[in-house]
């Protein structure tokens, strides 16, 4: 009698719980999202800054032939 009516108390709480869970694995996914889009724009930050180096050193070199 206790162990069914415990069983059928974990059985509510899940079922209960559901509309949660889905709402975590949504801001979880948010949150994998927000992470990928942070990657990406320190990448090209980076890319960019690498790209300006490249353009400083090759002026510097045309000045030191000069």
């Amino acid at each position: 009698m206790i162990f069914s009516h415990l069983f059928t108390i974990k059985k509510f709480s899940t079922k209960s719980m559901a509309p949660f869970n889905s709402i975590q694995i949504d801001l979880d996914a948010q949150r994998d999202i927000q992470s990928c889009e942070k990657e990406e724009s320190l990448h090209n930050l980076l890319k960019k800054e690498e790209e300006n180096l490249g353009q400083k050193m090759y002026q510097s070199q045309l000045d030191e032939a000069k």
